[in-house]
């Protein structure tokens, strides 16, 4: 038997095809494999450390459950965005009620969060120093979710001793738009 240029050609041929399905095929089918596997050993991680903390709780039915009726206790201190307003309105008349003069009340932007919304509202408060204090801790009482991440207090020179200017920003936090409906 002849080789000749076309049967180099040919044999040429036969060997580029396996070593062509090797990289376009099965290189990237490893490799795919490989990340699969790899995931498979994260998920099987994850299984054995859930199976570890959830032999820790002796009754998990009575946890979840308890766990459940906190978040919607916490739920229920949430405001919708329409009562808003009246929480606004009641800390409007609870500064009044203290003797403060509520120079003013600007909102922010509202921040956005995964299932609730928190308005950020800076107010100026001149009054008092002890109507201010029973101001901040009836506003602590409150039934509802709100913070003060911020407090100026200064004090105000203009006029009697223990008279004080206040920078408060408040923040109420409400359900937003995207929040599960409360059962």
């Amino acid at each position: 038997m002849r080789f000749g240029l076309r049967e180099v050609i040919y044999v040429l041929l036969l060997l580029a095809m396996p070593a062509s399905a090797y990289l376009t095929v099965f290189k990237q089918r490893a490799a795919a494999d490989l990340t699969a596997k790899e995931e498979i050993v994260q998920v099987d991680d994850k299984i054995k450390r859930v199976s570890k903390a959830t032999a820790a709780i002796p009754d998990l039915a009575a946890e979840i459950t308890k766990l459940q009726s906190a978040i919607d206790h916490f739920q229920s201190m949430l405001p919708t965005d329409r009562e808003v307003e009246t929480l606004l309105k009641q800390v409007w008349e609870t500064a009044g009620k203290h003797g403060l003069n509520t120079k003013s009340v600007r909102p922010d932007k509202i921040v956005p969060a995964a299932q609730y919304a928190e308005l950020p509202i800076r107010m100026e408060i001149v009054g008092d120093f002890f109507g201010f204090y029973e101001f901040m801790r009836e506003i602590e009482a409150l039934p509802r979710i709100t913070r003060m991440p911020k407090i100026e207090v200064e004090r105000d020179g203009k006029e009697d001793v223990g008279q004080v200017k206040a920078k408060v920003t408040l923040s109420i936090f409400f359900e937003g738009e995207d929040s599960p409906p409360r059962s």
